[in-house]
């Protein structure tokens, strides 16, 4: 799925793309329930930034099934919801 063709760095290009084709694939599972509420996709941001930072500093308590290229592509769809919400709230 190419999105961008552009002078980008090709891997910016492709992290773009997978985070893209996650959106896709989870609205499938989960529909739009995330244009409900700022707030909650801001705690999201915090807790996945959270678990992250677990995960970086090698604590146990991190979810195991969870790698951080997840949490990453994670944390880019909730700040882009906070992002799509807040531009709403503006108009």
């Amino acid at each position: 799925m190419k999105i961008l063709k552009c002078q980008l760095d090709k891997d910016f290009v492709n992290a773009l793309n997978k985070v893209l084709k996650i959106r896709i694939d989870r609205e499938k599972k989960y529909g739009d329930s995330w244009k409900n509420d700022f707030i909650t996709n801001y705690y999201n941001v915090k807790n996945k930034y959270e678990r992250l930072k677990m995960m970086v500093e090698g604590k146990k308590n991190a979810k195991q099934y969870e790698t951080i290229e997840d949490t990453l592509i994670d944390l880019c769809n909730y700040s882009l919801f906070c992002l799509a919400l807040l531009k709403r709230k503006k108009r």
